[in-house]
Formats: structure tokens, sequence, C-alpha cells
């Protein structure tokens, strides 16, 4: 069964549909690529201890919470993959140890894709990192 168009309204109308769906499914994954994207940026952390006794610190309480060790660069760089949730496959944090300073990442896996509750627990990774190298006092 073929479509038959009632006249130059019908293409139009047909069109712009077309052309609406395009460009709204081109911005979302504009926007999640934005966003995870934003994501893959390290953030930095100015520490008073050295690459040395921050390592140790962030090795330690990362082993602690059960997170699986991806790479070790020992005084230099840890990469960890987090056990994901029920609604969370999971999440890559990457540290890097320059000098006083820790530099920190956390994205959803990226096997599986953008996650909303990933992008939130992404943000507590960053922020359990943070506490670590720079405790409240």
């Amino acid at each position: 069964m073929a479509l038959q168009l009632g006249g130059l309204r019908d293409a139009l109308i047909l069109t712009v549909a077309a052309l609406f769906g395009l460009v709204l499914s081109g911005g979302m994954g504009l926007l999640f690529w934005w966003a995870q994207r934003r994501e893959l940026g390290f953030e930095r952390v100015a520490t008073a201890a050295d690459a040395a006794v921050n390592f140790a610190a962030v090795s330690a309480a990362a082993a602690a919470r059960g997170w699986r060790t991806r790479l070790v660069e020992p005084d230099r760089r840890l990469d960890f993959q987090v056990p994901g949730s029920a609604f969370s496959a999971g999440e890559r944090v990457s540290i890097a140890f320059r000098g006083r300073d820790v530099l920190v990442a956390s994205i959803c896996d990226p096997g599986d894709g953008f996650s909303l509750v990933g992008r939130r627990r992404c943000v507590e990774h960053r922020e359990f990192v943070r506490g670590v190298v720079c405790p409240p006092r």
C-alpha cells in the first residue's frame, strides 16, 4: 500500500514533521555528547601532600570501598571500575598525581552509555577522592 499525499499542503506538513524529528533527535544526541565530554575533563585538587602520600591514601580508600583496579602506575596514576547498582552498570574513575595536585575524572562506563544516575554517582566519586586527599578539618 503506497502513501498518497493529498497535495502540496500534506507534503509540507510531512516535511516539517520529519525536520522537527531530525532536529530534536540531533539536539538530544548533542546534549548527551556534551554532558559525557564534559565529564571526561579532569578536575584539579590542590593538596598539601606529595604524590606518593596522595597515591597511598587514594589506593587504600578505593580498596576499602570495593573499587576494582584497572590500571596502576605507582605515584602517577590509578584507574578504577566502580561496581554498579540496580540503576547503573558502574562508572570509571581515573586519578592522576602531579606533584601536590591530584587530577580526578569519572565517567559512566563507556560500554553502557549515558545514565543520569551514573552521572550523579560520578560527581560523588570525584567528591570522595577530594575528601580523601583534602580531608575536612
